[in-house]
């Protein structure tokens, strides 16, 4: 269950950890990231990114991001657009006010 997997950690020495990177531990991470982009990323590198060390380089990472977006899935984006013809539905479906058992 997550509420058990969440209470397997302490949350106050996370919140430390990412509080106590450094510039210099992101740009090493970047550096590595950009040198090869394939290269999968762990707890500790994510931590690095999200913390406040890794503002300035927020343009950097945004460029990352976009050069493997566009290197996984081209230029090409996709949208789900439901189309109704009518508002009788036989799918039950929690967020939708066409659902079949919504009265």
């Amino acid at each position: 269950m997550f509420s058990e997997l969440f209470e397997k950690y302490n949350w106050s020495e996370i919140s430390e950890d990412i509080l106590n990177k450094k510039s210099s531990d992101v740009e090493l991470l970047l550096k590595r990231k950009e040198s090869s982009p394939n290269t999968e990323c762990n707890i500790e590198d994510f931590k690095k990114l999200i913390s406040p060390a890794a503002t300035p380089f927020l343009e950097r990472m945004a460029q990352l991001s976009r050069n493997l977006t566009l290197k996984r899935f081209g230029k090409t984006m996709q949208m789900y657009i439901p189309l109704y013809l009518s508002n009788e539905c036989q799918n039950i479906c929690t967020y939708c006010g066409f659902s079949l058992d919504n009265k």
